[in-house]
């Protein structure tokens, strides 16, 4: 899709190469503005990369792609079920909407989103619990989000990193909203364990989240891991670490609080 409108309603589209390199089912790029693409099955390339260039669904910070909706999908397979990137911080690319999605069985990444302006991350399920990839894996990972984004109502299951949010700024007026999700991490090896891991968001909101990390390898493990957040609103969550493992347990850890 690049410089265009599209609607793609109700496809099945199975492990279509646009790219010889990359096995990607679709790319949005080039000054791509106000596509939707809902009700599809996508089914990306069963891979054991972690490389941002075999995700099911792509879109690189070379233009802005703007105001796009991903709505009601099944993706399956890839690096990464979705990977969307804006500019850099002077260039926040703004309006996207990821709603609804069915994220199952990417290898290291369910969902990453990076210099996006206020995008509406809701009531996905990002599941990458099955992956046998033994590094660091993510259900959602976010950087650098900006202005009132809305992180709500998602179904986050993960090995090691449930969800991993930095540098996000907001604004006295208009914060952002982290909030109503549930997340569970159940690794399958002895390594750090974090069901939520912030750092460096500013005027943001996280509310009414549920999180389980089942520790059954002995690892260290954080239910919220606060690495050095402001003006950061954390109220009526619920962070439980269970299991049997013996070391270093913390439902809540704050390394600098203000």
């Amino acid at each position: 899709v690049s410089q265009s409108r599209y609607l793609f309603p109700s496809h099945d589209i199975r492990k279509i190469t646009l790219q010889t390199s990359n096995h990607r089912c679709l790319e949005v790029n080039n000054g791509a503005h106000f596509n939707r693409i809902e009700n599809c099955r996508l089914n990306g390339f069963n891979t054991n990369s972690t490389s941002a260039s075999f995700a099911v669904i792509y879109s690189s910070n070379s233009l802005m792609d703007t105001s796009n909706v991903i709505q009601n999908n099944a993706i399956r397979y890839g690096s990464m079920g979705i990977f969307w990137s804006g500019n850099s911080t002077g260039s926040y690319e703004p309006g996207l909407v990821f709603r609804g999605n069915a994220v199952t069985d990417a290898y290291a990444v369910g969902a990453n989103f990076q210099y996006l302006d206020a995008p509406q991350i809701q009531n996905n399920l990002l599941n990458i619990s099955t992956t046998t990839y033994s590094g660091v894996s993510y259900g959602l990972y976010g950087y650098y989000l900006n202005n009132a984004y809305r992180i709500t109502g998602n179904d986050i299951r993960g090995l090691n990193r449930g969800m991993q949010l930095a540098n996000h700024t907001g604004q006295t007026a208009s914060r952002g909203l982290i909030g109503n999700n549930y997340i569970s991490v159940l690794p399958t090896a002895t390594t750090t364990l974090y069901g939520i891991y912030a750092s460096g968001l500013n005027y943001v909101d996280m509310h009414y989240n549920s999180v389980n990390v089942v520790n059954t390898f002995g690892a260290t493990a954080y239910g919220f891991y606060d690495g050095a957040n402001y003006n950061f609103d954390v109220r009526n969550n619920n962070f439980i670490i269970g299991g049997s493992g013996s070391a270093n347990q913390y439902a809540v850890l704050y390394r600098d609080w203000e």
